[in-house]
């Protein structure tokens, strides 16, 4: 007896339903498939955020690694709907471990808040400037809280929008105040 694999067609044959290339769900009134680029593919707004920052290289996906056409902003789609009115409001916090000590860094994303970060981790642990410092951001996605580790300070700032999404669920689930 012969088994062969199924697979998914990347395209759609003429009347057949257009699924999401990562989940592989259908459009729904709450979840609509667009076509973030040229490919033939469609997806979620949300599922491809998703995967913009928990995909398998080091940074979040920008770009289609073939057209380089560039993907709409990962930041806003990935934060739930209602949390977007309030979460460059909250203040965001990363717990920080280096060997046995445990301390709570406020962070903010962009490059300026990087550079505290990297400052506030030198300052606090003992690092020179000519000390290499590698960092592993460990956080939950927002839409579906999957585990997503993230290395390299390059992912900085996916990690930081994570914990102020994160930061503003506390606050609008009444289990924090985290409001800047």
């Amino acid at each position: 007896m012969e088994v062969s694999p199924v697979t998914r067609p990347l395209l759609t044959e003429p009347g057949e339903q257009e699924t999401c290339w990562i989940c592989f769900d259908s459009s729904s009134q709450s979840r609509k498939l667009v076509k973030p680029c040229l490919c033939p593919r469609y997806v979620h707004s949300a599922c491809l955020a998703q995967w913009q920052v928990s995909a398998p290289e080091l940074t979040p996906q920008q770009e289609h690694r073939l057209s380089r056409e560039e993907y709409p902003p990962w930041t806003t789609s990935i934060t739930p709907v209602h949390l977007q009115p309030n979460t460059a409001q909250v203040q965001p916090w990363m717990a920080v471990i280096c060997g046995d000590e445990v301390v709570n860094i406020a962070v903010r994303p962009g490059p300026q808040g990087l550079e505290e970060f990297q400052e506030t981790i030198r300052r606090l642990f003992g690092f020179t400037q000519d000390c290499d410092i590698e960092v592993t951001f460990q956080c939950r996605t927002p839409l579906g809280g999957a585990p997503v580790t993230l290395h390299g300070f390059q992912c900085y700032d996916a990690a930081a929008v994570c914990a102020a999404i994160s930061a503003n669920s506390r606050v609008v689930m009444g289990e924090g105040t985290d409001l800047a």
